[in-house]
């Protein structure tokens, strides 16, 4: 299904299949992000979009009786086309079921400030089953890009994942809040695909991460957030990863609970202004509270119970 440069529109209570193809690029050469749209989504979103819900519609792809080596299968996206996307606003993607696919809701922003896009709000969501695939990460929502308004992620039920459950590497202007994200699939490059390395780790919630090239520092916000990863896994509960050369990140994680993760919350570098206030950090592995060199911040009010390490 492709929404393509409308207005007010609403689709509801759809059932998608995303066709078993071979090959996700159908022979075409793809880099980042592209997944060779029009193949591989199961509702996609696409240019300037004015007020259109996506609404009680269930998508479901072939994971894992079919290990895709092409561009994973995506449940549903929005992807901007670089300037073009002007004054998108008003997306609203609710109450959709999407398993068997290597994401789960994938909406991708501008990197471009002066694009106005703003007004989505992804909710209610059931995000289960998603699988790893060899040329991408697979993760319940994607949350890429510069928001210039309101980007809410609020209420969503995500599990068994084999990479994020929500993923903010590349956004910012996102508030998650209220999601319960538990129980990703334990080691699931091993135990799957019998594939080893970095990729490895099962983490709950990633605030952001990676360079920015455009100056646009990141600030985002998770409140009242369940995140459970699991004993046996190694992922983080809530962090944020960026490498020694992006810019400044700020954000608040506030109110959050926090359950069997290698480390409860992690920053990385050049976290600089964030604030963890009033979350509970329960039966961490490594530590609940971690900060790395040249990150910091503001920690009150927390409370960390069955870890090694409460802040490191």
């Amino acid at each position: 299904v492709r929404v393509e440069g409308c207005a007010f529109l609403k689709v509801t209570g759809l059932t998608v299949y995303i066709p078993n193809l071979n090959d996700g690029n159908n022979g075409n050469t793809g880099t980042g992000n592209d997944y060779n749209l029009n193949l591989n989504m199961g509702i996609y979103l696409h240019y300037s979009l004015n007020t259109v819900s996506i609404d009680g519609c269930k998508v479901f792809g072939d994971c894992p009786t079919v290990v895709n080596t092409g561009w994973g299968r995506v449940g549903i996206a929005y992807d901007r086309n670089g300037t073009t996307s002007a004054n998108t606003k008003n997306i609203l993607i609710t109450n959709n079921e999407v398993a068997y696919c290597q994401k789960g809701i994938s909406v991708s922003g501008a990197y471009y400030p002066t694009v106005n896009l703003s007004s989505v709000e992804v909710s209610y969501n059931n995000i289960h089953d998603l699988y790893w695939n060899i040329n991408d990460f697979s993760d319940g929502i994607d949350c890429g890009g510069h928001w210039s308004g309101n980007f809410v992620v609020k209420n969503n039920y995500i599990t068994r994942w084999c990479q994020d459950g929500i993923d903010c590497y590349g956004g910012t202007g996102v508030y998650i809040l209220n999601n319960t994200v538990v129980d990703p699939i334990p080691d699931c490059l091993n135990t799957l695909y019998a594939v080893t390395g970095t990729y490895s780790d099962n983490n709950c919630i990633k605030l952001g991460g990676g360079s920015y090239t455009n100056g646009t520092a990141v600030n985002n916000v998770a409140i009242g957030n369940i995140v459970r990863v699991s004993p046996t896994t190694q992922g983080q509960g809530i962090g944020f990863l960026s490498n020694a050369n992006g810019n400044p990140s700020y954000g608040s994680v506030i109110g959050n609970l926090v359950l069997e993760a290698k480390k409860g919350w992690t920053a990385s570098f050049n976290c600089i202004g964030w604030k963890i206030y009033n979350n509970t950090f329960l039966n961490c592995s490594v530590s609940a509270i971690r900060w790395l060199t040249g990150s910091g911040g503001d920690i009150r009010n927390n409370i960390c119970v069955g870890s090694p390490i409460g802040i490191d």
